[in-house]
């Protein structure tokens, strides 16, 4: 063949010039959606089909095509292509051992259809607004890019599994639905806005799976994870929703562990129910929402814990923790507004313990609304100093034992000229007062006297202090 006859993309098709076109009937710029240059575009893609070609770059293609029955040993590459407007590119029962790439401005949709199925990484880039993409009975073993940057319409995925991750970044998807279909790796879309409809409620999750929302906006619509299989990572970081939250793991399962690690959920539908089971908060950040449409069951929080000691821990939510390296007032407040609502919520439901941690937190932030001086001096501080806000029952006895013993000290101290009586007389002694038995105090010192009198009304309210940090601990 001449070089004069061959097509300009000699390199890719190996096809001569169509004489109307300029180019081969896959390159030439000439419509091809009807009659006889429809057949023979359609025959020439199915030629290099048959002789193992997988580079379609920057071919043209009609408003609606289809692969089917066909298998690709190679990638295909379909990069830089043309489409008419509202174009659509049909895929059923094709299998791909390599893999799948596409890069157009004028496609409007792809459809793997009929059990498609895919060994290698699938890549699809699109630079115009996609009106849908839908999955049907596909497989995927690799990973599945898709890039929309002006928006996606509508995704759709029905009885599609993916082992790969399914990775989409689009600026908005309007309607995304799926049904009957499984994870086994990661969905990620972030930073995307989606319209009136997300549904995940059908969607299978592997053990070990993950989805990815940080920074997206729910802004029509709710959201529920929920069902048989829920994904072991939900990750939702500055996510905005505008609808019901339903998050709720199986109870024969380990807790779905949710993150939102820097900036909190936020639930714009402020009456709105939120549903929450079985789930791991303690990386969540969720001041700034209304605490009153909380349904909380089986939640683990942040274990607070800076002593390193286990009992002497308490649960909080992880906002505490940026609440007290910030400092500011009004987090302060709402903190607090949020642990006295969680209490009371704990409370009605019987569960003590729960209700006592945020008890603490709520008296621990009433102090810290004082200022970082007026803190140290007030009915608060010495409420968490002697028995940790009527929590700590280790402190209470702690401070209580140590008391008793310098009570004792005192009282020896005082009668050194009568070394009949031992320390352990005068600790006997300390044990009297402190219990209100009222023994008769032999020391003329007054400040075995004084003692004596400070001991007798302070005992008595640590010893409360001490049991109703049992009480506090042990009452479900």
């Amino acid at each position: 063949m001449n070089p004069e006859e061959r097509c300009q993309h000699w390199d890719i098709c190996g096809l001569k010039r169509d004489k109307e076109g300029g180019d081969c009937i896959l390159h030439s710029s000439r419509s091809k959606n009807v009659g006889d240059v429809k057949v023979a575009f359609q025959q020439a893609f199915d030629h290099l089909i048959g002789k193992g070609c997988t580079n379609f770059q920057k071919v043209k293609f009609p408003s609606r095509f289809e692969i089917k029955g066909t298998e690709f040993l190679d990638v295909l590459d379909l990069r830089e292509t043309v489409f008419d407007a509202n174009a659509i590119l049909e895929l059923k029962n094709v299998t791909f051992q390599k893999g799948f790439l596409i890069e157009s401005k004028s496609l409007s949709g792809i459809n793997f259809l009929e059990h498609c199925f895919f060994v290698g990484r699938v890549e699809i880039e699109l630079s115009g607004h996609l009106s849908q993409i839908m999955s049907e009975g596909s497989i995927f073993h690799n990973d599945l890019n898709i890039k929309g940057p002006d928006g996606i319409g509508v995704i759709s995925i029905n009885e599609t599994e993916f082992r790969g991750k399914l990775n989409i970044q689009a600026k908005s998807i309007f309607n995304f639905r799926a049904n009957a279909s499984t994870i086994s790796s990661t969905l990620d879309i972030q930073d995307c806005l989606f319209g009136p409809q997300f549904d995940l409620t059908n969607m299978r999750f592997s053990s070990e799976s993950e989805v990815n929302l940080n920074s997206s906006n729910l802004n029509g619509c709710g959201i529920s994870i929920a069902g048989s299989s829920v994904p072991h990572i939900l990750r939702i970081n500055g996510l905005i929703v505008n609808g019901q939250v339903n998050f709720v793991s199986p109870f024969s399962h380990l807790p779905m562990k949710i993150y939102a690690q820097t900036k909190p959920l936020q639930l714009l539908a402020k009456e709105e129910p939120v549903t929450i089971k079985n789930c791991d908060l303690s990386e969540c950040r969720l001041l700034g929402n209304n605490f009153e449409k909380f349904n909380l069951a089986n939640i683990q929080w942040l274990r607070w814990n800076p002593m390193g000691i286990s009992w002497f821990g308490r649960d909080i939510l992880k906002d505490e923790v940026h609440v007290r390296k910030s400092g500011d007032p009004l987090l302060i407040k709402h903190l607090r507004e949020s642990y006295q609502i969680l209490k009371e919520q704990y409370q009605r439901k019987g569960n003590q313990l729960q209700a006592g941690y945020f008890h603490y937190g709520e008296m621990e932030m009433r102090r810290r609304e004082e200022g970082r001086r007026r803190r140290y001096f007030s009915l608060e501080f010495l409420y968490w100093l002697f028995s940790g806000y009527g929590l700590g029952w280790g402190r209470a006895v702690g401070i209580l034992i140590i008391g008793t013993l310098g009570a004792s000290v005192i009282y020896s101290l005082g009668d050194l000229s009568n070394p009949g009586r031992g320390w352990c007389y005068w600790l006997l002694h300390s044990i009297q007062v402190g219990t209100l038995q009222r023994p008769e105090l032999i020391s003329t010192e007054n400040v075995s006297k004084w003692t004596q009198v400070i001991q007798s009304i302070w005992s008595p309210l640590q010893i409360g202090l001490f049991v109703l940090a049992i009480r506090m601990r042990v009452k479900r």
